[in-house]
């Protein structure tokens, strides 16, 4: 179990007890057991709109060149190895721009296969264009 599965655990707990003693209040045994299930569910839900509103704040891919391809709109085609540290991916988006993703930077691979710097994330994760300075 990783952190993050645990810390979501924990806290589904607590809100499920908090749940079943507000629903046992009011209700009795029934509503106690109404509301663990009610609160632990609740935590989970939480947990699932947070990660869907950062995917859509932060996407892992920026917009194509053209304006067209989103995050869902780029195809995998292979993996590579610049350096030791560093593997790069190899999208296409549905426009037909090729495009390598290390880390942090998305480059623009031109038609005689040199590569040109085009997004790279800044200090928060969102992606700006490279010439920009932070």
């Amino acid at each position: 179990m990783d952190l993050i599965t645990g810390i979501t655990l924990f806290i589904a707990i607590v809100f499920g007890f908090y749940g079943s003693k507000l629903l046992a209040f009011y209700f009795g045994l029934i509503g106690g057991i109404v509301g663990f299930f009610a609160g632990f569910s609740l935590a989970f839900f939480l947990r699932y709109m947070i990660i869907l509103l950062m995917c859509k704040l932060f996407p892992s891919h920026p917009p194509c060149r053209n304006g067209k391809c989103f995050d869902d709109d780029y195809e995998y085609i292979e993996s590579e190895i610049e350096s030791e540290q560093d593997e790069a991916s190899i999208f296409r988006c549905k426009c037909g721009t090729k495009y390598i993703q290390s880390l942090s930077n998305f480059k623009e691979v031109l038609p005689d296969g040199t590569s040109k710097p085009y997004m790279r994330k800044n200090l928060i994760g969102q992606w700006i264009p490279d010439d920009i300075e932070e």
